[in-house]
């Protein structure tokens, strides 16, 4: 069988879409890849080193289990536990396959970003005590939504923090993640909605729906994220 070199080998693990970490003994980081990165975006160095603590093979090898992660947006479904001394321990996570990107539809219109939030907010919190703060990235050109879908969705979410004494909305781009679509790349966007008080169960009955519309909505702690491609053209 062909050797390959080690910086072929390397350049490949960097680029899987799964990411990979190796620990050493005191559970710090002595390497991971670019995805590995953005799942620890997600999720505690501290939590990571505990699943390779929990699976890993009793003697020196390899063991791939199977397990339901989901770290926000991020799901898995299997992992793969190596150590060949008590130096260091690697762990891969395998990625469920990636959701595709639905044609946008006909209905989809430009609009100002910035100004449909603001709308949301004002028919949401309009006689309300809440306490509204925004943090925008002030970058957004216009991008195409089904605005109608779009907006009920937002005040749905608005609505569940009511009983909030302060809400906290922020918009940017996510850097470095991408969604492909015939050919096509199209960064992502977020829309994270911070308040104390909010019903989880309203929200929770929206992820379906949302995937419909290519947007992901997940819950982490006490912020709603929507997380969606930035289309400024039709598809």
């Amino acid at each position: 069988m062909k050797q390959f070199g080690r910086d072929f080998l390397e350049e490949w693990i960097e680029e899987d879409a799964n990411p990979f970490v190796i620990f050493n003994a005191d559970g710090k980081i002595e390497y991971l890849n670019k995805e590995a990165q953005y799942l620890l975006s997600e999720v505690s160095i501290k939590e990571i080193f505990s699943i390779c603590q929990t699976y890993a093979p009793m003697t020196y090898g390899f063991s791939t289990v199977n397990l339901d992660l989901h770290y926000g947006p991020l799901k898995f479904y299997a992992v793969t536990i190596g150590y060949k001394d008590d130096e260091s321990i690697g762990i891969k996570l395998y990625s469920n396959p990636s959701k595709k990107l639905n044609p946008i539809s006909e209905d989809a219109q430009s609009i100002n970003i910035y100004l449909l939030i603001d709308l949301c907010i004002n028919a949401s919190f309009t006689d309300s005590s809440v306490k509204v703060v925004n943090e925008f990235d002030p970058t957004f050109p216009e991008l195409k939504l089904c605005i109608n879908e779009f907006t009920n969705m937002l005040n749905k979410i608005y609505r569940s923090y009511s009983k909030s004494t302060a809400i906290k909305t922020k918009l940017y781009l996510k850097t470095g993640e991408y969604i492909r679509y015939n050919s096509k790349k199209f960064p992502i966007f977020l829309i994270e909605i911070e308040g104390d008080k909010f019903d989880k169960e309203e929200i929770y009955a929206l992820e379906k729906r949302s995937e419909e519309m290519n947007i992901t909505v997940f819950v982490k702690s006490n912020t709603t994220t929507l997380k969606a491609p930035f289309v400024a053209d039709a598809l």
